[in-house]
């Protein structure tokens, strides 16, 4: 099996088409499943994409803090369905925050669905809770704000 993680910055028809399927599977109506919000985030943001034997696997979304010039934001990151359960996705957070540490960042921030699978992994990376997000998303749609530290 051949793993590698490649930033994204060109909005290639072919490659948006499939990170935008990859992400409806993963998120459904949530999510950057739509190719007008992809696309600003490959050409002003960071998109890593996993590939597994040249096929995209996942993608994560990176935007920046206009708050804080030292942190970004993960906007999301996901896999594909046939590709989960198999210790890839851990790898692939690992090295995509490699890759924002070595290009300077100091922080990541995130939210998440409380008490989720995904809150107990970010917490494994050593994400602190930073605060409660109450309807986030609309009513009954809370959310957990998450800080890492990189340096």
């Amino acid at each position: 099996m051949e793993v590698e993680v490649k930033k994204t910055t060109k909005p290639e028809a072919k490659l948006v088409s499939l990170l935008t399927a990859l992400e409806e599977e993963a998120f459904g109506k949530g999510g950057l499943h739509n190719p007008w919000l992809l696309v600003p985030f490959i050409r002003h943001g960071r998109i890593y994409v996993l590939y597994i034997d040249k096929e995209p696997a996942g993608v994560a979304e990176f935007m920046r803090d206009w708050e804080d010039s030292r942190k970004v934001y993960l906007f999301g990151i996901s896999m594909a369905s046939k590709f989960r359960g198999k210790g890839l996705g851990k790898a692939f957070l690992r090295i995509i925050l490699e890759k924002i540490r070595e290009e300077g960042w100091e922080k990541v921030e995130l939210t998440v669905r409380p008490e989720s699978y995904v809150q107990r992994l970010y917490s494994e990376f050593c994400f602190e809770e930073r605060e409660v997000l109450p309807d986030e998303y609309g009513p009954g749609e809370d959310r957990i704000a998450m800080e890492l530290k990189l340096q």
